[in-house]
């Protein structure tokens, strides 16, 4: 998926890009305009995407995080850098769009199902092994 916000004075113009029209070959685009915060802005373009193309939402989580922040804060900060490194790349090779992060969790938006299984299953198997 690809999009934009961009502030407009007290509101958020959000753009989301749809693809070409089957039948002309041109551009298609959805556009809102948004009061509120740049977080609403990113969760309109979220949905804006979604509701168009029969998109999907992924949410993500680290299983039992806060023990491991607890225990072992060093080697959490520099895994939770590399996990926000490769769960971003691949989310946005599949075409997704994340519209939020909190802690180690993300929420994304894709244009298909088969881009949300790209962008948080195989779109993260199928890169190299992380190791040490």
């Amino acid at each position: 998926m690809q999009g934009h916000i961009q502030r407009r004075g007290d509101s958020w113009r959000v753009t989301a890009y749809l693809g070409r029209d089957d039948s002309t070959g041109k551009k298609r685009y959805a556009q809102r305009t948004v009061r509120g915060t740049k977080s609403d802005a990113q969760s309109t373009l979220a949905r804006l995407v979604t509701e168009v193309n029969d998109g999907r939402y992924a949410f993500t989580d680290i299983e039992g995080s806060t023990g491991l922040w607890e225990s072992a804060p060093e080697a959490m900060q520099v895994a939770l850098q590399r996990h926000d490194e490769l769960l971003r790349s691949a989310i946005e090779s599949a075409r997704g769009y994340v519209f939020k992060t909190v802690g180690d969790a993300f929420c994304a938006a894709f244009a298909s199902a088969r881009d949300d299984q790209r962008g948080t299953g195989t779109g993260i198997t199928d890169g190299p092994a992380e190791s040490g």
